[in-house]
């Protein structure tokens, strides 16, 4: 087994309620997020995105599996790059801005799961032609 084997290997013996929580805390970070400024939201974003991925992976037929999880990587990339516009931009008035280190912090973490998810997407996508 090379390294790149490990983490997919690791998701694939998660317990089968691991998704749920995965989407009910993404939902939670985003939510909070709104109201909070010490809230990693671009975490929030992708476990958001890893959460249905895996969901794909697990309930869509394999016949289906190719068009929605294409469809599933696209919507949550575009997601994606809605929020780290908002994150980016400077325009809010009413609420004090995160710091730098933080904000670079929720964007490494984010990216990792991004990275994660796209590689059981496409792995997923792969076996389905």
């Amino acid at each position: 087994m090379n390294r790149n084997d490990s983490l997919p290997t690791f998701l694939e013996q998660l317990p089968p309620n691991t998704v749920g929580w995965l989407l009910v805390g993404g939902l939670t970070l985003v939510t909070v997020a709104q109201f909070a400024t010490m809230v990693p939201v671009m975490v929030g974003v992708a476990t958001l995105m890893l959460g249905s991925t895996l969901a794909v992976r697990d309930r869509v037929p394999p016949q289906m599996r190719l068009l929605v999880m294409s469809a599933n990587l696209i919507v949550y990339l575009l997601l994606y790059g809605l929020f780290f516009g908002a994150l980016v931009h400077q325009a809010t008035l009413w609420m004090p801005i995160a710091p730098p280190w933080f904000r670079l912090t929720d964007l490494g973490a984010s990216l990792w799961l991004v990275i994660l998810s796209l590689q059981i997407g496409v792995r997923q996508i792969q076996a389905a032609q």
